[in-house]
């Protein structure tokens, strides 16, 4: 009871509740926008709101397969009609003409405005003729939405031309009212999740309503589905697998890394309270650390978690240098000696760790001055845990250790330990020269030293990529790659705006440059629009004259067009459409996807034209950018309105190589500090180079091996480096204490403990972080097998590196 009343635990108590109550408050995302820049460019941000609010994000393709044509038909049909009940989804897609009865209505209600033909000459005479004549000719072989029974109710076509217009050119095969893939073993559907994709508990929601309508679909088509197979993929799919896996890959090599760790340190301390005590620091210093990031910043992000848990290979290290380096002439770490305390434990022991937390500090601090949210967060998180495992490994765990406390000292290994660290010291040569074998190589190397391609750094499995592949490929849906985008302050702007670029790009389709384009304007025209082809409509009476002289000879008489009549004149006066007119319409589909309001500015607007890539000898071929560029530019409005052109892979590369540029930027800045760090506070330069040249030679020998092993590094790589640093620096400046010990007996025993706490440390460093890279995540797989080798490499370098003692250990028995 004395000791919790003590100034330390009191502190330290209150400190872990406030913490605690922090992290309760705490928001946890998952959200890879928090990975992109704090203040994005406008391309940018095009690219963060595609991945959490556009359309691709929102959208699955399903199919159907292993049964026979009918019962795929049978599937598909039952499983529309349950899915479109489901509150989980805002579009459901699948060919089924009964599914578009409130498009049917929309567009034949609304067709004098929707419609790009009513023009001027439309309705005269010569434009009534040719419009009946090409109506006529394609609604004898149509398998459109509209039949020959509205011939009568629009003779000039104006339905047929807008769904043309709506459905996109590269729509899958349609066998018997049902989409299918070419060879008709597959049947298809297209989704949109109500959800914003960035919502990865509604998309799983919506995938877990997904299989059920299969299997409730099953039940109702009877035993011939009993072989169907369900699949289906999109951005969604990928984002919680992805969550999945990594919650339950972090779990079971948590655990299993916990229980070694454990397991080792059990044979180490054999007792309970010891293992209580050394985990303190550790548990103490993460739940500081959510605390912090989630105060500094608007949620915590699950890399940043994941990261900064593994901190763990630096935090339990202080409470091992404490407990095997205790004796019993420290043994005033116990309650009520604080003269011994002083000269033993804060001399030998927290002046070398205070150097080492600082020089983490230094490493870590760099990534808080990132212009991306992700570093800054592991910056602070780094620093705030590391910070906090040692002060209270400094000043509460002397508190809490008993009078009687003892750990077995392992007098055979650290005289083990001191034979090898002298061996190691005359095979400084051999290291220094693999050192500068890694630097030359990695200098010859140094174009392709680091990828750029965002692919190696996704956990989706190679078959679901393949799966995505062959479904967007069955379902035509065209590469989102390029889009144009327009920035205007309101959305009437925006669709006037679209439908000018719109006209630009109509002969590049002609001339075969894109397949298509997809533009909000294609499904609702702007106001002005709408109401100049209002005023292009004729008055009643002129109508039914142009009618009767453009049907002479015609087998449409003017007798049956009443109904023709009377709509164009409803027309005229109808109210306009806007885009809540759409509302419950796959129309409205196509305007959410490419029209968007900004949530932080209400009078910003975007909008998106997708551009569908040429078809060349059957092959799809790729955008010609300049070419699009050059139309723009052309138009003359694209510099004072806002318009240009991105490429989302470009972008989305562009940004990560800004990411990495700007992440080794800092660690280069991050070593230098910690140099300078050495060299004010060690005030020796063989001292400095003893201390620096191990962590240093550590991380380009560890380069080298990841570029030998995978090609080249990513900024996973780069981070488990930093935590190489930050670690290999307390082995380095241990040594240099050691370099100054006397050659008494006493200071024989504590060299032999100091040896084994730096052995045991490492062993957990490597025991923690090495088991994750047996991970399939590659943030584990990569920081995992860096930081594994990297430590290793940081002690037996710092021991080849140090100038051996002038004692001579002996055993004692």
């Amino acid at each position: 009871m004395k000791k919790l009343l003590h100034p330390a635990i009191a502190l330290w108590l209150a400190f872990s509740l406030i913490c605690g109550f922090l992290v309760s408050q705490s928001k946890f995302t998952a959200d890879m926008s928090a990975f992109l820049p704090r203040d994005p460019s406008p391309r940018q941000q095009i690219l963060i709101d595609q991945i959490s609010e556009g359309f691709a994000s929102r959208s699955l393709i399903v199919g159907l397969e292993g049964v026979p044509e009918n019962v795929l038909a049978q599937l598909s049909t039952s499983m529309g009609q349950i899915l479109r009940a489901s509150n989980n989804f805002s579009n459901v897609s699948n060919g089924q003409t009964d599914a578009s009865q409130k498009d049917q209505e929309l567009i034949f209600a609304n067709r004098y405005v929707l419609s790009p033909r009513i023009t001027p000459d439309r309705m005269t005479v010569k434009g009534l003729r040719e419009a009946i004549e090409d109506t006529l000719a394609e609604v004898s072989s149509s398998t459109g939405l509209f039949s020959k029974s509205l011939l009568a109710r629009d003779p000039t076509g104006e339905s047929l031309e807008i769904i043309k217009r709506i459905i996109p050119a590269n729509q899958p095969a349609n066998s018997g009212g049902i989409w299918m893939n070419a060879s008709l073993t597959r049947a298809l559907i297209l989704l949109q999740t109500a959800a914003q994709g960035s919502d990865l508990d509604a998309q799983q929601a919506a995938q877990t309503a997904l299989e059920q309508s299969f299997i409730q679909a099953k039940a109702q088509v009877g035993p011939t589905a009993g072989k169907a197979r369900l699949k289906y993929s999109g951005p969604g799919v990928f984002a919680v697998k992805a969550r999945d896996t990594i919650k339950t890959e972090a779990a079971r090599l948590s655990v299993a890394g916990t229980m070694l760790v454990l397991s080792l340190l059990w044979l180490i301390y054999r007792s309970v309270v010891t293992l209580f005590l050394g985990v303190l620091p550790v548990v103490t210093g993460a739940i500081a650390g959510i605390a912090a990031v989630g105060l500094g910043f608007s949620s915590v992000h699950g890399m940043t978690l994941g990261f900064g848990i593994t901190l763990i290979g630096e935090a339990v290290d202080y409470a091992i240098y404490l407990f095997v380096q205790y004796t019993p002439r420290t043994g005033a770490l116990a309650v009520g000696d604080r003269q011994g305390d002083k000269q033993g434990f804060t001399s030998s022991f927290w002046t070398t760790i205070r150097l080492g937390v600082i020089t983490s500090i230094f490493g870590f601090s760099t990534l808080l001055l990132s212009g991306f949210t992700g570093l800054a967060q592991l910056g602070l998180f780094s620093i705030v845990g590391i910070v906090v495992a040692a002060v209270v490994t400094r000043f509460v765990l002397p508190v809490l250790v008993p009078h009687n406390f003892a750990v077995r000292q392992p007098k055979r290994l650290g005289f083990l330990l001191t034979k090898l660290v002298q061996n190691l010291y005359f095979c400084k040569g051999f290291l220094v020269l693999l050192a500068a074998v890694a630097v030359i190589f990695l200098a010859l190397r140094w174009d392709i030293l680091w990828s750029t391609e965002l692919g190696g750094l996704s956990p989706v499995p190679e078959v679901a990529q393949q799966l995505d592949s062959e479904l967007r490929a069955d379902m035509g849906a065209p590469d989102a790659g390029v889009l144009i985008v327009l920035q205007t302050t309101s959305s009437e702007q925006a669709l006037q705006l679209s439908e000018a670029v719109a006209a630009k790009l109509e002969p590049l389709v002609t001339n075969g440059d894109l397949s298509g384009f997809q533009a909000p304007s294609n499904y609702l025209p702007s106001q002005r629009t709408q109401i100049a082809r209002k005023e292009n409509l004729p008055t009643d009476a002129q109508l039914q004259r142009n009618a009767a002289l453009a049907l002479v000879g015609l087998p449409l008489k003017p007798d049956k067009l009443s109904g023709f009549f009377l709509d164009v004149a409803a027309a005229k006066t109808a109210p306009l459409l806007f885009p809540s007119s759409l509302k419950g319409t796959s129309m409205n589909l196509g305007i959410e996807s490419l029209l968007m309001q900004s949530t932080k500015n209400p009078s910003a607007w975007t909008a998106l034209i997708a551009l569908q890539a040429p078809v060349r000898d059957g092959s799809q071929v790729s955008i010609d950018v300049k070419k699009i560029n050059a139309v723009l530019t052309d138009t003359g409005q694209a510099k004072e309105n806002g318009i240009y052109v991105i490429e989302l892979k470009n972008e989305a590369r562009d940004v990560y190589s800004a990411y990495l540029r700007e992440a080794i930027t800092l660690s280069a800045a991050g070593l230098f500090a910690i140099l300078i760090l050495l060299v004010l506070v060690l005030r020796s330069a063989h001292r400095v180079v003893r201390v620096f040249m191990p962590l240093l030679a550590s991380v380009v020998i560890v380069a080298a091996t990841i570029v030998v092993l995978k090609g080249s590094m990513s900024l996973l790589h780069l981070v488990g480096l930093l935590l190489v640093i930050a670690i290999g620096s307390n082995y380095a400046l241990f040594f240099d204490q050691r370099n100054r010990t006397s050659t008494s007996s006493t200071s024989a025993s504590s060299d032999h403990n100091m040896l084994c706490s730096l052995f045991f440390a490492n062993l957990t460093t490597i025991l923690g972080f090495g088991i994750l890279a047996f991970s399939s995540v590659p943030v584990m797989n990569a920081i995992g097998f860096t930081v594994g080798m990297g430590t290793f490499l940081a002690l037996v370098l710092s021991a080849a590196f140090a100038k051996p003692p002038t004692m001579h250990a002996t055993v004692q028995n």
